[in-house]
């Protein structure tokens, strides 16, 4: 985990499958999961380093973030010097929040969970950032993942550079996230919302607000399993 490839691995492993507006759509012949292939040209060392460092967050996390697969560079002709490109390949994505408008009550607690944990794994690496529905992505299994950007080949938080941090970002950042889920309706409870559950004081933190809504979850699983019988 976490290792950059090297040498023949890119023509082995990964197959062309379609070209579109979005890039190149690759097929990864190991795991049969789908990728848009990317590139950048780096500025120096130090872009370098970050740019790996991002590369191995995301594949660390990569059960709550859009992931990334294989990274590579190397150094191209530009003028009369060369420069270094960094090559790698971002999971597909099939849509996002925004598109959802009906979900059941339950199902929309299952995706805010998930979410809320990436929220947390990036809040805690970039800082505060404005979240917003475009940033909770589902992929071609369904399964949740969100990145800082819609463009999911930004890997900087353009939003804060010097990645700020405190009670009062937290609490802002969580009360934003839940109102995100309050545009998605359950058809058989209209009048729902998500914010609905949160105190007002005192402020919010990730712990805080796992609870109120895992606690959630749970009472809504519990009264929809049906009673035990008992057979004479």
């Amino acid at each position: 985990m976490g290792q950059t490839p090297t040498g023949g691995e890119e023509q082995e492993h990964w197959e062309l499958q379609a070209m579109g507006g979005e890039g190149e759509v690759y097929l990864n012949i190991r795991n049969q999961r789908m990728y848009i292939r990317s590139s950048m040209v780096l500025g120096d060392l130090g872009d370098m380093q970050y740019e790996l460092d991002i590369y191995n967050f995301r594949r660390i996390n990569e059960a709550y973030v859009v992931s990334v697969d294989y990274c590579s560079n190397s150094t191209q002709p530009e003028m009369c010097s060369s420069v270094t490109a960094l090559t790698y390949y971002i999971e597909k994505q099939e849509y996002t929040l925004f598109h959802l408008h009906h979900l059941p009550f339950q199902q929309a607690l299952n995706v805010f969970l998930h979410a809320l944990q990436a929220f947390k794994i990036l809040y805690e690496k970039f800082g505060y950032f404005a979240p917003n529905s475009k940033l909770i992505f589902f992929n071609y299994l369904h399964q949740v993942r969100v990145w800082i950007s819609e463009d999911l080949k930004i890997t900087k938080n353009t939003q804060n550079r010097h990645g700020a941090k405190n009670l009062s970002l937290e609490n802002t950042f969580l009360r934003e996230i839940v109102h995100l889920f309050d545009s998605i309706r359950d058809p058989h409870m209209p009048a729902l919302r998500f914010s609905q559950f949160l105190p007002t004081q005192p402020p919010l933190t990730f712990q805080t607000v796992h609870e109120i809504f895992f606690k959630k979850s749970i009472e809504v699983t519990c009264m929809r399993q049906p009673q035990n019988r008992v057979f004479a």
